[in-house]
């Protein structure tokens, strides 16, 4: 029950916590499943919101009444009423919003959805630099897009003023007081006083050259060298894959250890097991840290999962039907006929009810692999089952 007291709501104790506006979140279900998406407004009931996200629409067949082919999901892009005109649809615009076909979409083409809450995943999401970049379309990530996320700083850190006279300074904390920082400006400036600045004035910095460990995110436990900075991001050369990955700065901090990320097994564990991460969800072994396997889930997600908290996977289905209903099982080669990896031939490695785990070799993110839906490829040289 809800009661309304001078015109605020007042619920029960013990209720689960709300979002908060422009919180991360994304969708539990189709055509939008596993999408970033932004909250923008939630009800007083805090049941319905009203979300930002990357349309996925095929322009085409909505403006010629064309059914578009079952299992298939338009890739992801902005909304442009110039597409509308090139196949005579219509679309109308105001100075804010613009609406085709019952849908509403802001001025640069991002799709204003209203939903039920309980259709998102929001608690305790952080973006990966990767898909908040890929969600700007371009555009560059601001300070304010960033996920909350409480960032500690500690004495020897690297920081840089970003408020007050000195914004802009670099130097280092040597200390603190109840409320403030001290920092101690680097040689480069030859001043010799202690500078006082409150946390929320401060950010992490780190010059190229810095050994650092991501303690944060999808690669927490990956050490490696600064080679390149930009704005609140860093590029760090990884120490054991030899690889380029590019993080927040808030999400690193210096270290001299060098990572054990490239260890192959642990226990009964090894690199690309597929193991059930809880009850209802399942997902391949990318890497292997201290107490933690990162995974790629069966629904494409990113997660860092306890050990303690790994099983062994009973769904050990020998075959699956592929798009043409033919057999498809692990080892055969695929080729997947619509998404975001359309076009792409693989070696399928896993299945899980019906998600494909796909390894191709021109695939670059999570060491080639990917996640497909059985009904989304084909097998090369497969017979449709009569």
């Amino acid at each position: 029950y809800q009661r309304r007291v001078h015109g605020e709501i007042l619920r029960p104790k013990g209720e689960k916590p709300v979002p908060k506006r422009n919180q991360w979140a994304y969708f539990r279900r189709q055509p939008y499943k596993g999408d970033l998406c932004q909250i923008l407004e939630i009800d007083d009931s805090a049941t319905l919101c009203t979300v930002r996200l990357l349309p996925r629409l095929d322009i085409q067949a909505m403006c010629e009444g064309i059914r578009p082919p079952k299992g298939k999901r338009p890739p992801k892009k902005l909304f442009s009423a110039e597409e509308v005109a090139q196949f005579n649809g219509h679309c109308t615009q105001t100075s804010t919003l613009q609406k085709f076909e019952g849908l509403t979409f802001d001025r640069r083409g991002y799709l204003l959805l209203d939903c039920k809450l309980m259709a998102l995943t929001w608690q305790s999401v952080t973006p990966s630099l990767e898909e908040i970049t890929g969600f700007q379309m371009g555009q560059p990530v601001s300070s304010k897009q960033l996920p909350s996320q409480k960032v500690e700083l500690a004495n020897g850190d690297q920081v840089i003023i970003t408020a007050g006279r000195e914004a802009g300074l670099k130097g280092s904390i040597v200390g603190s007081t109840k409320e403030l920082l001290i920092i101690r400006p680097n040689a480069e400036y030859k001043l010799n006083t202690l500078l006082h600045y409150p946390k929320s004035s401060l950010k992490k910095f780190f010059a190229e050259g810095s050994h650092v460990k991501c303690v944060a995110g999808i690669h927490t436990g990956l050490t490696g060298m600064v080679v390149g900075v930009e704005n609140d991001t860093c590029t760090v050369f990884s120490d054991v894959t030899r690889e380029q990955v590019t993080v927040f700065m808030r999400d690193v901090a210096e270290c001299t250890e060098i990572s054990t990320a490239g260890v192959s097994s642990v226990g009964q564990w090894h690199l690309g097991d597929l193991v059930r991460i809880d009850k209802g969800n399942a997902g391949v072994i990318l890497r292997i840290e201290k107490d933690q396997f990162i995974c790629l889930s069966h629904d494409g997600m990113m997660r860092t999962v306890p050990i303690r908290d790994v099983h062994q996977n009973k769904d050990r289905a020998s075959w699956v039907s592929d798009a043409i209903g033919a057999p498809c099982k692990r080892g055969d080669l695929v080729r997947v006929m619509s998404g975001d990896m359309a076009g792409k031939v693989a070696e399928l490695k896993h299945t899980f009810r019906n998600s494909l785990f796909c390894r191709a070799r021109d695939v670059l993110a999570n060491n080639g692999l990917f996640v497909v839906r059985a009904n989304m490829v084909q097998v090369l040289g497969g017979r449709k089952r009569t």
